[in-house]
């Protein structure tokens, strides 16, 4: 009994808990900080099969014709002067494609492809429109990685006195509280401050080419991060990958579940 109230007085007087339940700590926040990061991964989609310069894919509207409603399609020109996509898998090395007939191309895993590939984000769908004859691959092209958490603030003083908040990104939604008042922070919704690096894989190197085509950019639009935890919350909007080893720092609410646990 005297040693259990010797460690709890330790604990009290060291600040060594770390369970997600009580207030939070700088090893909490890095589990979940982390855990939420290894759920999301910047990605690329690759047609991986007989591609073309006139395939198509069906959208989900549906056309009344005398046979019946049949599916509308849309035309999609994936040869490899168009295709972003293809053009970076290969240049990273992950694919070749070879011309096979008029107009088309066969596109093949290399060894490095199949080792890169993700079966997490890739599609067993097989498209088999006009001529064309594929499935999607997908390949990491950046993940981050926590570095540190760099502070935990549970009221707005030791926010807006922390040297480092007077710095935040102008594009972060406490950007604005740094110049004044309003900021709300509670001990169950602090605000904690981290920096990440990004990991960039052979691909993600490859997007930071220069040399795309107009017309191979604009396919980028379609590459997006995906998020393994809530794919539906994954935004399409195409963002280059950073440089290698770029470090960033963000600043983020926790706040307390209905488990008692951390989220952000």
């Amino acid at each position: 009994m005297k040693e259990k109230l010797q460690l709890v007085f330790l604990c009290l007087l060291l600040g060594c808990s770390s369970s997600p339940y009580g207030r939070l700590d700088k090893r909490t926040a890095a589990k979940v900080i982390q855990s939420r990061l290894d759920n999301q991964l910047m990605a690329v989609k690759v047609e991986i099969g007989r591609v073309g310069s006139h395939c198509a894919f069906a959208n989900n509207k549906r056309r009344q014709t005398a046979d019946g409603l049949i599916p509308e399609y849309i035309g999609e020109d994936l040869s490899p002067g168009h295709n972003g996509r293809l053009s970076v898998a290969v240049k990273a090395g992950y694919v070749v494609a070879a011309p096979d007939g008029e107009g088309y191309w066969q596109v093949s895993l290399t060894d490095k492809g199949r080792a890169a590939m993700d079966a997490r984000l890739g599609s067993s769908e097989r498209n088999e429109i006009k001529g064309c004859d594929y499935q999607r691959s997908g390949f990491v092209v950046a993940t981050e990685k926590l570095i540190k958490v760099t502070g935990i603030f549970f009221t707005p003083a030791e926010f807006l006195s922390d040297e480092s908040g007077r710095h935040i990104d102008e594009n972060s939604p406490f950007a604005k509280y740094t110049q004044g008042s309003g900021l709300e922070i509670k001990e169950d919704s602090p605000i904690v401050k981290f920096d990440l690096k990004w990991d960039l894989t052979a691909i993600g190197v490859a997007l930071r080419d220069s040399s795309f085509t107009p017309e191979q950019r604009n396919t980028l639009t379609l590459d997006h991060w995906v998020s393994l935890q809530f794919p539906s919350l994954a935004p399409t909007q195409w963002t280059p990958p950073p440089q290698r080893d770029n470090n960033a720092r963000q600043t983020v609410r926790f706040w307390k579940a209905q488990d008692g646990g951390w989220r952000y």
